[in-house]
């Protein structure tokens, strides 16, 4: 999808007209251009409209990205999705049904390794540990830097389950150092350091360390007030509620968490 292609869908996702599009930005006439393919765009300008609706400029780039990378970008973004949707209904024949499916798919070695492991969590029977671990340690040995990647913290957030606890503590802590004033930095890393905060918590309950979880409950506190990062920050709530004996405001969170339609998260993953 050209630019031009992809302004035009934008404006009637508006549901403007193109005098309502330009406002003052430009004319008509030269957008009208712009829009049939006749004239291009300045970087500047596409800006200007854009944000002068308030327009997310990433969603926006990141459309066009896709749209150029064809159908099977779009197979990874739709199974990765779904794999995230498998989790949080903590469905086991749905997962299972998706990692066929990803297995299809070449050159998306974080899908396939955080399927794995999602896997693993939804039915650690079903995973030989040594295998899967094997497979985590080829996967982050083959990055450069995966602090710097937000799909490798992701596959990190889901591997905090399975790696020994102190190599997690020491690369949460290593994480979070680096992502110091977490809502300074973009939606997508907030919230793949908003999971491995969650999972680290998690692990911690487990592990019955509740003096570990500190930092990262405090970083769930600090995300953006954004809805998306809504249930990230209740969650750094129950676990701080829970870590600190408060047992009735944890349980509260987790009728909240219920009543927004994560229930079967909430009774599998919040034991």
């Amino acid at each position: 999808m050209e630019i031009c292609d992809l302004l035009k869908q934008t404006r009637i996702d508006l549901g403007l007209t193109q005098q309502g599009m330009v406002g003052e930005v430009m004319s008509v006439a030269q957008y009208s251009r712009i829009e049939s393919g006749e004239q291009r765009i300045k970087a500047e300008d596409l800006l200007e409209l854009l944000e002068s609706h308030n327009y997310d400029l990433g969603y926006f780039f990141t459309k066009m990205i896709y749209s150029r990378r064809g159908k099977k970008e779009a197979d990874w973004i739709n199974i990765e999705f779904r794999v995230k949707s498998a989790f949080y209904d903590w469905n086991w024949k749905k997962m299972s049904f998706l990692k066929e499916q990803a297995a299809n798919l070449t050159g998306k070695t974080a899908l396939r390794v955080g399927g794995d492991l999602v896997a693993y969590l939804l039915d650690p029977e079903l995973k030989d540990h040594e295998q899967l671990k094997s497979e985590v340690s080829d996967y982050f040995f083959s990055l450069d830097n995966w602090m710097d990647d937000t799909e490798a913290i992701v596959v990190f957030a889901v591997a905090i389950q399975l790696m020994k606890f102190d190599i997690a503590y020491f690369w949460l802590s290593e994480l979070l150092d680096k992502y110091q004033q977490i809502d300074n930095f973009s939606r997508d890393q907030q919230e793949a350091v908003g999971k491995a905060c969650v999972s680290f918590c998690q692990r911690c309950r487990k592990e019955g360390v509740a003096e570990a979880a500190k930092e990262a409950i405090e970083v769930l506190g600090q995300l953006s007030p954004c809805p998306e990062f809504v249930a990230y920050r209740l969650l750094g709530k129950y676990y701080a509620g829970l870590f600190s004996g408060e047992d009735e405001e944890a349980e509260r969170i987790k009728e909240i968490l219920r009543e927004s339609g994560l229930e079967r998260f909430v009774d599998h993953f919040l034991l």
